[in-house]
């Protein structure tokens, strides 16, 4: 029994992995790739990042609707992993445009998935055993990290910037094969897709909590789209902003061991409200004084590693 709750363990630790080194190798090169080499200005560029987002909001609970109907979250998880990363090839096979929109909205349908039923089966399977979910997860901060400064280094090698999709597709199909062997906990009882709705959308604190976590969400989103740009703006190549964006994940790490004691000795509210004004001091920080990213002797490059740890407690 031990041996099988470590086995599960680890292919939870291994997924997380390969799934957030597939996203570290395309979303934060993404939208230099769409300036640098398919030639699209910032609007374009904006539109192309935010429909990700917005198909999220729409297909995510359709995902989990699904996974409780089939009651095998572990095969859906499966399935969409590999559709996204056939789909993100998409991106070299389509110069115009409206394609390339095309190809984020399909990609962001099925990639929706991933995080979301992910993180059910992780917390359903650490809450039955008594194990911390924390220090699962931070294996995508690792593989994210990782990613995004190989991805940094190979992007100015003789293979080209292209390579943000090859990896993007070998992390997810690895990622889909690992799906297959994760704990399955289907539901006991199917329950009705509306219950509880209405009680929900009816609590002033839930709809509070909404609130902040959009206005919260936003902007640090949006920092994370044109902040390569913003890099390569100031005189960085792909492999400065590998580098930052590497530091920055990887101070997630501790963090997210340490977040689970915090939350019980301070409470999840005092926490919550810490790292959102963490979030919101380096945010304004950044934007009055800019960042420094690229000179590692300006205490404004550390700006990125405080700003990844505030948003990862929250």
């Amino acid at each position: 029994m031990e041996k099988q709750k470590q086995a599960n363990i680890l292919s939870l630790k291994i997924f997380y992995l390969f799934s957030f080194f597939a996203v570290g190798s395309l979303t934060p090169l993404l939208s230099v790739y769409l300036a640098n080499e398919a030639g699209l200005n910032g609007i374009e560029i904006g539109t192309i990042m935010s429909v990700g987002p917005i198909v999220m909001i729409v297909f995510q609970p359709i995902w989990g609707i699904v996974c409780d109907w089939s009651g095998k979250p572990a095969k859906i998880l499966a399935m969409t992993s590999l559709l996204a990363g056939l789909f993100g090839l998409g991106y070299l096979l389509f110069e115009p445009y409206l394609l390339l929109v095309s190809v984020a909205v399909v990609l962001a349908i099925f990639q929706s998935a991933i995080i979301p039923v992910s993180d059910s089966i992780t917390l359903q399977y650490t809450t039955r055993i008594k194990s911390n979910y924390g220090k699962i997860r931070l294996f995508g901060s690792l593989g994210f990290g990782v990613a995004v400064f190989v991805m940094g280094k190979l992007s100015e090698s003789f293979i080209g910037p292209s390579v943000i999709f090859y990896a993007f597709f070998i992390g997810l199909l690895i990622a889909a094969l690992l799906a297959l062997r994760l704990p399955e906990e289907p539901p006991q009882v199917k329950a009705k897709l509306f219950s509880g709705m209405k009680e929900l959308l009816t609590m002033k604190r839930f709809l509070i909590f909404l609130a902040v976590t959009f206005l919260i969400f936003g902007p640090n989103l949006a920092n994370n789209v044109y902040y390569g740009l913003f890099v390569e703006a100031r005189g960085g190549t792909y492999t400065g902003i590998g580098i930052a964006f590497l530091l920055a994940v990887l101070s997630e790490i501790p963090f997210m061991r340490m977040a689970g004691s915090w939350i019980n000795k301070l409470g999840l509210l005092p926490i919550t409200l810490l790292a959102g004004i963490a979030s919101l001091v380096v945010l304004f920080y950044g934007t009055k004084f800019g960042n420094s990213i690229c000179d590692f002797h300006d205490p404004r490059f550390f700006t990125g590693v405080i700003h990844s740890c505030s948003f990862t407690i929250y």
